[in-house]
């Protein structure tokens, strides 16, 4: 869903006249997602995973529905919400399934296969997304198309999947509801809320020095505080258990997660706006250019998984992976509109390489180091630190991006900057605005939109090279590393 309807945003924008809220339709799914991870893993603990799993499935259809009769961006970003409720469902019970049957040997290798497949999914998500978009079935077809697909995916659930119930499933219902910590999941889904209005609306909406901004800031801290005290005094029987940060490799994977998360949602929402803000293209051609960075991905995920199975030491290509990704993001930076495709290809290529090396790596060295027991909670902490970086990511290239947008407007088109008529018609427009400029503006304007882009770019190499210091301090691991039992 999210693939899909990242090649529709620029479209979406227009069609509902603002681009306010385009920061929010990639984020508010990723914050919904994120915010229950933790509480699926312990549903999957003490409920049956065939039912949770067509649960979960039945809540992100109906987010997508949500999503495709959308009147407004309101209705539309209430929709997200739903459907990333359903996709940490999802996830967690993929996580909780993938790591049953797959040996830890043969697992980094499943994981690559299960991130390649991903990969394709969204390689192929962006661009028929585009065709979509630019077709008489419109962007909503983008979200109708989720149905069949989730019907198919129960379908084979029902039938693959055994009903093996969990060993504290025979528990009294309300003892295990008890134990889920859903207070816990009330306050960490809260503090993100605050977090992510203040980054959407400070320096857009609001000025930083806003008492709007600062209230939201000061709500997360403190909610943040709350959430960190509470889940210290319920120990073992809280949502997110704080010992398991104590073991140094799950929190440097953790900060790893958190860099690259960021970097890759980022590259990943920013580039269509790219190619159709700045080279004018159709979002069906910025699909297909955005193949580079997706495809060279893939590979170099699944190279990544084959070498790590037969040598067995991961580390190393959180190194690698790190470092290219960060030259990769330099190169993105450094785009122009008057690049050629061998340019905007092969700078794609060089950070999808990077990116792919290293992205599924720290769920293999999490758990070798990490006791069975607490595996999938360590797991699915790498998970939800990649998503919180990657919605602080797109809300702050967001910001970023209009910021620096309004203030060119202002010197190159005042006109245009003093009615907000470019901001208010939406991404997919800027390319026909740019056309129906005296030809001595036209240029201006393209640069000034590339430069607002390119605001927004520099943030994945910077927090690519935060990983790549993280990667460093990183113990050596070995597959066949001996398992502690227990985390002290």
């Amino acid at each position: 869903m999210s693939h899909f309807a990242a090649a529709a945003i620029p479209r979406i924008t227009s069609d509902f006249g603002s681009i306010d809220y385009i920061g929010w339709y990639g984020s508010v799914y990723l914050l919904t997602e994120m915010a229950l991870q933790p509480l699926f893993g312990r549903v999957y603990k003490y409920f049956e995973r065939k039912a949770t799993y067509i649960i979960s499935l039945i809540i992100f259809e109906a987010g997508s529905v949500i999503c495709a009769i959308a009147p407004n961006s309101i209705a539309l970003i209430l929709g997200r919400a739903v459907a990333g409720a359903g996709a940490a469902g999802i996830l967690m019970g993929s996580i909780t399934i993938f790591g049953q049957a797959i040996p830890l040997r043969q697992r980094s290798l499943g994981l690559s296969l299960l991130e390649g497949v991903t990969s394709l999914a969204g390689m192929l998500g962006s661009t028929l997304g585009g065709v979509i978009t630019d077709s008489s079935l419109t962007w909503r077809f983008c979200f109708w198309i989720n149905l069949p697909l989730g019907f198919v995916a129960a379908v084979m659930i029902l039938i693959v999947l055994d009903r093996q119930k969990p060993e504290q499933s025979s528990r009294p219902l309300l003892q295990k509801l008890r134990d889920l910590d859903i207070q816990g999941s009330l306050l960490l889904a809260s503090s993100l809320v605050c977090l992510f209005l203040a980054l959407e609306w400070g320096g857009v909406n609001e000025p930083w020095s806003s008492p709007a901004v600062w209230g939201c800031l000061l709500g997360f801290v403190l909610l943040a505080i709350g959430f960190c005290g509470f889940q210290w005094y319920r120990k073992d029987n809280a949502v997110v258990p704080l010992r398991i940060f104590k073991q140094r490799t799950v929190a440097l994977c953790c900060i790893f997660s958190l860099m690259y998360g960021f970097a890759i949602f980022t590259d990943f929402y920013m580039l269509p706006i790219w190619f159709q803000g700045v080279m004018g293209t159709s979002a069906a051609i910025s699909g297909v250019n955005c193949l580079a960075f997706s495809l060279s991905s893939v590979i170099s995920t699944l190279f990544t998984g084959f070498v790590t199975t037969t040598l067995g030491y991961p580390v190393p290509f959180m190194w690698a992976g790190s470092a290219m990704y960060a030259v990769g993001s330099g190169l993105l930076y450094m785009l122009q509109p008057t690049d050629t495709p061998a340019q905007y290809l092969g700078y794609q290529i060089v950070a999808g390489i990077g990116m792919g090396l290293a992205v599924q790596i720290t769920f293999v060295a999490v758990q070798i180091v990490m006791p069975v027991d607490d595996m999938p909670v360590a797991c699915g902490m790498e998970v939800f630190f990649k998503q919180l970086g990657g919605t602080i990511g797109i809300n702050v290239a967001q910001n970023l991006f209009v910021a620096k947008l309004t203030d060119g407007l202002k010197t190159v088109a005042p006109e245009l900057a003093s009615h907000g008529a470019s901001l208010r018609s939406g991404i997919a427009d800027l390319a026909s605005i740019a056309k129906s400029l005296p030809p001595e503006q036209r240029a201006a304007f393209k640069d000034v939109v590339n430069a607002a882009v390119m605001k927004a770019f520099l943030l994945p190499m910077i927090v690519a090279a935060v990983a790549a210091l993280a990667s460093w301090s990183m113990e050596w691991l070995h597959i066949e590393d001996d398992r502690p039992k227990a985390l002290k």
